[in-house]
């Protein structure tokens, strides 16, 4: 563990019968880092993510959040301690308007004590969403059902949903998926707005993305850290252009 990261995992193991996931993963991230995580299909990307996240418990290991020691708590606990997520596919409400999801987002990570303060509460959730679509440049959709919004608006209200509860680390699984061009550029151009809020760790498929965007690149390969280092290191490693079998140009 590195002694100032904000997320870092010790000898983090999981399995599902014979089949390996996590093989005492070592791995930490520095406040505002923006890390990329990238490895060919099946190399345990995601499943990383939701060992971090809580949604698949560990066998063994560590977790910690800054100081914390996470690694036995639930899923909406690291959520309120500041360990965000977003999904491949976004998670919305698709009934509600845009600023109702963003404002649900931001209630799930206040107390109960402070949802009893309505007055003020209120007024802080209001500018806090209003702050958040307007990083995300959706501030014109605020009344739109979110359910008729295009695949890469959902994916940017998500990424309000995330950034309205501050978190200091923000997960995001691949989030230019689907996306078009201009699509992708946006979400780079908001990951290099947000860095300076919050560390940002990235599973992408999409190098040119990843060039623009990472200050650190994580090889995962058979559940476990093949290589780390910055894309320029990394794009000439016979090892790393084998695993990916011409797949992925780095």
């Amino acid at each position: 563990m590195v002694s100032n990261s904000v997320l870092s995992t010790e000898d983090l193991h999981k399995a599902f019968g014979g089949l390996v996931v996590a093989k005492g993963i070592n791995f930490s991230v520095l406040p505002n880092e923006v890390r990329c995580i990238i490895g060919p299909n099946g190399a345990g990307k995601t499943t990383f993510f939701n060992l971090l996240t809580g949604l698949i418990p560990i066998d063994k290991g560590t977790i910690r959040l800054e100081s914390d020691d996470v690694t036995a708590l639930p899923v909406y606990k690291r959520q309120q301690m500041g360990l965000v997520r977003t999904f491949q596919a976004p998670r919305i409400f698709p009934e509600l308007t845009v600023y109702d999801n963003v404002l649900l987002a931001y209630r799930s990570k206040e107390s109960l004590f402070s949802l009893m303060k309505q007055s003020r509460s209120m007024g802080n959730a209001t500018n806090s969403v209003k702050e958040a679509l307007e990083k995300i440049n959706m501030s014109k959709y605020t009344e739109t059902r979110a359910g008729s919004l295009s695949h890469g608006e959902k994916k940017r209200v998500e990424m309000a949903m995330a950034i309205v509860q501050q978190p200091k680390v923000l997960l995001m699984d691949e989030p230019t998926a689907g996306m078009t061009v201009r699509e992708t550029q946006e979400i780079a151009d908001l990951v290099n707005l947000i860095r300076s809020e919050m560390a940002v760790v990235i599973v992408e498929h999409d190098m040119e993305f990843v060039r623009e965007i990472a200050d650190k690149i994580t090889v995962l390969y058979r559940g476990d850290i093949a290589r780390e280092g910055t894309l320029d290191e990394l794009e000439n490693d016979p090892f790393i252009q084998e695993i990916y079998l011409g797949s992925v140009e780095l």
